[in-house]
């Protein structure tokens, strides 16, 4: 079954949203592996949002790429999400398709919050030809914090097992 790697995102009730949209998940494809999550700033100098809680994770699964762009939105929208014309518009939860089989994200070539919890979970991963250790070594690390909330994720995911 093909790994398909998803970004993963919160900054409204993250410790109650990511969990969530873990257990909804779970119940659709199989999740194989969940990367530190960090504390990072908003996007756009958006001061007057709330840290996001960043993370990726690892997927099995048969769904299309169209069928599981679906499945994630029908997840967000279940967390609470409402989308808005705002792109860098607070929210209880991003579920964003980072790699899936001949996809790739182009944000995983800027954005470190991306780029290193996918290199935690795939060291040795090559994308259009460049080793991703090599990618993020030309990304500065923005000031980051672990949060301690890949455990509790990981006790749910035992738990839907």
């Amino acid at each position: 079954m093909p790994i398909v790697y998803l970004g993963i995102g919160s900054n409204i009730d993250p410790h109650i949203s990511l969990p969530k949209a873990l257990s909804i998940l779970a119940k659709s494809v199989n999740i194989i592996a969940i990367s530190t999550h960090f504390r990072t700033a908003p996007l756009a100098g958006r001061t007057e949002q709330s840290d996001y809680i960043n993370g990726v994770w690892a997927i099995e699964t048969r769904l299309s790429f169209a069928r599981l762009k679906t499945v994630l939105g029908e997840i967000e929208s279940e967390c609470g999400r409402v989308r808005t014309k705002d792109t860098y518009a607070s929210r209880p939860i991003d579920l964003d398709i980072l790699i899936c089989e001949t996809y790739v994200d182009e944000d995983l070539f800027t954005r470190p919050f991306l780029a290193f919890p996918l290199l935690e979970l795939a060291p040795k991963m090559v994308i259009k030809g460049r080793e991703l250790h090599e990618i993020c070594s030309e990304m500065s690390c923005p000031d980051q914090e672990e949060v301690i909330l890949t455990e509790a994720l990981c006790t749910i995911l035992k738990r839907e097992s």
